[in-house]
């Protein structure tokens, strides 16, 4: 029998898979993985790279199979229970992401990203107030949590608790001035007139060279609503057609993604921001 040394990944090797995995390489992370699963079947670390690889790539069956594949030698299984509980989510198989979510966080009461998945997944199905709750419980494990926080704003907005919303906006919007997406949702809350402070704030922001393209495309979306409250029509025009540029020039196209995008350029932010709202795969 080989000694345990040889079926254990040395630092350089996870080093290695982490780095595809984060800038989502996961043609190269599919590949590498497989590769080692040869030398290291049942391992793990690349069964659960594995998985994260192809649900990257959309093929979410066969991502089920590599995370369960995972769990066999698994010493800690709350991470690879969160995944599956993600991968359902993206399949809306809510109830079994709501099962592996709860496992999850059984294993691991702390393991924020259980808790903030559990939340997004009860509001995909409707259990708004649950899932305000379970946001709160990460917030709890980690007061930075700021997704958390932004996801109980919108929340609170689609039950109509517009004050407490826009002041959740306001409070993110100063720990993190360039979050594009927060200014976008506050606007949608909002009735801008003249010289308005916020409107100023972005017109500074959009010109700060900085700034990336999709939080630059969000604060173009939100630009166009405030000047469309103005009756400025071409300043309107002119920073929602900015907002579609930025934002293709993010996306590899694709016609579904391009419909998608504009049938919710004038829409508010209501449940297909949390069907669309990315949940990461934690592959670490």
């Amino acid at each position: 029998m080989k000694p345990k040394e040889e079926i254990i990944l040395n630092k350089d090797q996870l080093n290695s898979l982490n780095k595809l995995h984060q800038h989502k390489d996961f043609n190269s992370l599919e590949e590498e993985s497989r590769r080692l699963l040869l030398k290291f079947p049942n391992n793990t670390h690349l069964n659960n790279f594995l998985g994260a690889s192809l649900a990257g790539k959309g093929h979410l069956t066969e991502a089920v199979i590599a995370f369960n594949n995972a769990l066999i030698e698994a010493k800690n299984k709350s991470k690879i229970l969160n995944n599956l509980g993600v991968t359902y989510l993206k399949m809306e198989a809510f109830e079994k992401a709501l099962d592996y979510f709860n496992k999850s966080i059984k294993e691991d009461k702390e393991y924020e990203e259980a808790h903030f998945n559990k939340g997004n997944a009860l509001r995909r199905m409707g259990r708004v107030e649950e899932a305000i709750i379970n946001w709160e419980n990460t917030l709890k494990i980690n007061p930075d949590h700021i997704d958390s926080q932004l996801n109980i704003s919108v929340a609170l907005k689609n039950i109509g608790r517009f004050e407490e919303s826009k002041d959740l906006c306001r409070e993110l919007i100063e720990l993190k001035p360039s979050w594009g997406v927060v200014h976008r949702h506050l606007t949608t809350m909002v009735k801008y007139e003249k010289n308005d402070h916020h409107i100023k704030q972005m017109l500074t922001l959009f010109d700060d060279k900085r700034l990336n393209k999709i939080d630059k495309s969000h604060i173009a979306f939100a630009l166009g609503k405030a000047f469309e409250d103005l009756g400025k029509s071409e300043e309107a025009f002119s920073y929602f057609s900015l907002a579609n540029k930025y934002f293709r020039s993010q996306i590899k196209y694709s016609t579904s993604q391009s419909r998608k995008y504009f049938a919710a350029i004038k829409r508010v932010f209501n449940n297909s921001f949390f069907a669309n709202n990315q949940q990461n795969y934690d592959a670490g």
